[in-house]
């Protein structure tokens, strides 16, 4: 038998090294993607993030501009209100807080703009990004209620248990106040627990009367419930069909000024996202930076808008009047959304773990801060103005930072022993029934 040298084995070997490559596991397939733009450039949605977590910062930061604003409505509701006639001079330098776009950190009615917008481009996302399968919103729809209510619910009967006990103070601060239009109208009704149970179920979503809520704030969670199932509709019926665009103009003149076309919009930044990966507008450049701060700096300045006071906004009047708050507020949220996709250095920032801890929090935080407003809140303001004698400002002022931390201590509570598992029901609950 004739025995091959060393030499020529290894010959052998570096040949097949150099020529063959090496066979690799079968990987299991991605979903098909239904889109002809994205497969044309070879596009593959499955390559972009499972979530655009800046995002989540961005709504982190809006639910606490939420709690600012409710605050301030409660001890200080000229800043919020920016009535005309005042004199402002008497605000000193703190006027140009509440004069400039700067009052767009404690602009609630703008926050909740950038709430539906991110709803309706996070649930599209997840869509898109997964091919277009319709089994995805199938999933996300059956889980959706779930996911909403359980927090909610907690929420209720905490405002439930507060009013019950005698520990709803927001009547005496708001004689003293002057926030008669807004914080006396929070819980002027009688208690009763079985209103309360309706509340938490079924008639904050189809049968919401302010005057009886135990919980303000739920206007919005009823928005949200109806445009995510908008969402989830319009996208098994809409969404791989290639003219989608023109479907989406029609979506968005038929929800003009109504809480639904910040949901359509949101869906069309989602297209719009993947769209500019194909054209590698993701890519960091001086013209997308460019673009990305002046679309920034013009929604917060309309965003920002409330009333003709002050020399910026006096010059906005013109151009708002032939519009709606509500139409304003959402163009100036889409515009700072869209802005902050496009900076990298303002993502960094929002995807600091602080930032990040935010916005997992932020519908737990969102939920409970009205009725401790209305309760501990208030208490601390009356024992701190009336007992102690400490003066209106400072009182107003020591109230709102024990809200916050107390705010944020029972939100954290709410997000780990009710949100987190909520969510994980919805999923297990969605999986039953499909």
């Amino acid at each position: 038998m004739k025995t091959e040298s060393l030499s020529s084995v290894l010959k052998k070997r570096l040949f097949r090294r150099r020529n063959l490559s090496p066979v690799q596991p079968e990987q299991p397939q991605a979903p098909a993607v239904h889109d002809e733009s994205l497969a044309r450039t070879g596009e593959n949605p499955l390559e972009s993030p499972a979530r655009l977590t800046h995002l989540e910062g961005l709504r982190g930061i809006a639910a606490f501009a939420v709690l600012l604003q409710h605050l301030l409505l409660a001890f200080l509701p000229v800043a919020v209100m920016r009535p005309v006639d005042f004199q402002w001079e008497q605000f000193g330098v703190l006027q140009w807080l509440v004069l400039t776009p700067l009052s767009l950190f404690y602009d609630g009615s703008f926050a909740v703009r950038i709430f539906f917008v991110h709803s309706g481009l996070v649930l599209a996302y997840r869509y898109v990004r997964n091919g277009r399968q319709p089994e995805v919103l199938v999933s996300s729809a059956l889980g959706r209620y779930f996911r909403l209510t359980l927090p909610m619910a907690c929420s209720v009967y905490l405002a439930y248990l507060l009013l019950a006990t005698g520990y709803m103070w927001n009547k005496e601060v708001a004689e003293l106040s002057g926030s008669g239009d807004w914080l006396s109208k929070n819980y002027a009704m009688v208690p009763d627990f079985w209103i309360a149970t309706r509340q938490a179920f079924w008639d904050s979503y189809f049968n919401y009367d302010s005057s009886i809520s135990y919980n303000t704030n739920l206007w919005t969670i009823r928005a949200e419930l109806f445009g995510s199932y908008f969402v989830y509709a319009f996208l098994i019926l809409f969404g791989r069909v290639s003219s989608r665009s023109l479907f989406y103009l029609i979506a968005l003149c038929a929800t003009y000024n109504t809480e639904l076309s910040g949901f359509v919009v949101g869906m069309i930044l989602c297209e719009s996202y993947f769209y500019l990966k194909v054209y590698r507008w993701n890519k960091p450049s001086h013209l997308r930076s460019f673009s990305g701060l002046s679309l920034l700096l013009l929604g917060a300045t309309v965003g920002a808008y409330v009333s003709p006071v002050g020399p910026l906004f006096s010059r906005l009047e013109p151009y708002a009047l032939p519009y709606t708050l509500p139409v304003i507020k959402t163009f100036g949220a889409t515009l700072v959304v869209v802005g902050v996709t496009l900076l990298p250095s303002v993502q960094k920032f929002l995807n600091l773990k602080l930032v990040q801890y935010l916005g997992q929090i932020s519908y737990a935080l969102y939920l409970v801060h009205i009725p401790l407003i209305c309760s501990f809140g208030s208490l601390f303001f009356l024992l701190f103005n009336t007992t102690f004698q400490w003066g209106y400002g400072p009182s107003a002022i020591a109230s709102s930072l024990l809200t916050i931390m107390l705010s944020f201590l029972l939100a954290h509570l709410l997000w780990k022993r009710v949100d987190q598992p909520a969510i994980v029901l919805a999923k297990r609950i969605a999986n039953r029934l499909k």
